[in-house]
């Protein structure tokens, strides 16, 4: 083989080498079901078997005020009420892309989605935000009936830890709420409606209202942006907030989602983000409720600036377009790792392999 083409080989090969190196995925390790811990000493309470999500702790919080931000949350159920993700097998990792968060595959379960129940796979990915109060769940559905099904839906469940004095602070059709705090808004219209994919919810402290040492923590949800698919109610259940049954407040709701028409072996996937604000106790029940205020007022102020963009939405998914609820762009596909550093190390590679080849030309013309 000719001597330049050796050169010229090797130093293509230095770079494929680096590049394919560069790219490995973060391992992952199969979860044994419990709390998920954070690096800076706090947790997120979750465990297996019909996924029991608690939400995130901080050390203060779980000893100090209540020990629960959701009763159930973020859970997936298929259209019967009843059969939903338990995530007894999953796999835990950190994200390859060096962010500090984790992320919770739940391998694939079979759920009646169809509108007569057809029983299909659906994947749940939980992934932990480093900043121990945002998680985003991503739901992936897959037609494994082997023939075409029109009319499936996918259902989301939320049981937050506010009890009948639960109070919407903030919605897209209500905007916000805060002048009221502390004694709530518990009308009937004080609600959350279906055009509604922003919320935040509370259980303020005050006459009437909750105990400030049974205070749930504060949450703000997004339920998708800008998309055509949007989450409906399931009927028989009342929207979350206010007066909704003429009665006390409503804390728990179903968000349905609806599919597009699916061939055989076709996925559709939606995404949902969360993030709670935990506060902490005070030395009285006044500096509790004080607490509790900056953290619904952080929340709100979230919220009205848009919340979520489709980038921290979006992070490691390879194509954002294939997501229902969110109208973002194509990204480039998702090796697994950040992109610019990857860049950055290609082009410095590419630059040493190209210097290599000048290097062997200039000997060989010598």
């Amino acid at each position: 083989m000719n001597k330049k083409k050796i050169g010229i080989l090797g130093a293509a090969s230095v770079v494929a080498v680096a590049l394919s190196l560069s790219a490995a995925p973060a391992m992952a390790a199969t979860w044994d079901g419990g709390n998920i811990d954070w690096a800076s000493g706090g947790y997120w309470s979750v465990s297996n078997g019909s996924f029991d999500f608690g939400g995130p702790f901080t050390d203060e919080w779980a000893s100090n005020i209540d020990d629960d931000t959701f009763d159930k949350g973020l859970q997936v159920y298929g259209i019967d009420d009843s059969t939903q993700i338990e995530c007894t097998t999953a796999d835990l990792s950190a994200a390859a892309d060096g962010s500090g968060d984790q992320i919770l595959t739940c391998d694939p379960e079979d759920l009646p989605v169809g509108p007569n129940s057809e029983v299909m796979s659906v994947t749940a990915e939980y992934r932990f935000f480093a900043d121990n109060k945002t998680v985003r769940v991503l739901v992936k559905v897959k037609n494994t009936t082997g023939a075409a099904v029109s009319g499936a839906n996918i259902w989301f469940y939320n049981n937050f830890y506010q009890d009948t004095y639960t109070n919407v602070e903030y919605s897209n059709s209500l905007g916000s709420k805060l002048s009221n705090w502390p004694t709530g808004n518990s009308s009937a219209s004080d609600v959350i409606a279906e055009t509604d994919n922003i919320f935040v919810t509370d259980c303020p402290t005050g006459t009437n209202q909750c105990d400030p040492s049974y205070t749930g923590a504060n949450v703000m949800q997004m339920n998708g942006a800008d998309a055509p698919t949007h989450s409906t109610f399931v009927a028989g259940y009342n929207p979350t907030g206010g007066d909704a049954a003429g009665g006390n407040a409503d804390d728990n709701a179903y968000f349905s989602y609806a599919l597009p028409d699916l061939a055989a072996d076709a996925e559709a996937s939606v995404v949902i983000m969360n993030r709670t604000y935990l506060f902490a106790e005070g030395v009285d029940d006044t500096a509790t409720g004080a607490n509790a205020l900056v953290a619904s007022q952080d929340a709100v102020a979230f919220a009205e600036a848009g919340g979520f963009t489709c980038d921290e939405a979006m992070v490691g998914i390879s194509d954002p377009t294939k997501i229902l609820n969110w109208k973002c762009a194509a990204s480039l596909p998702d090796t697994g790792v950040s992109v610019a550093p990857l860049a950055i190390g290609a082009g410095a590679l590419m630059i040493a392999g190209l210097g290599l080849v000048v290097a062997l030309r200039r000997r060989a013309r010598a």
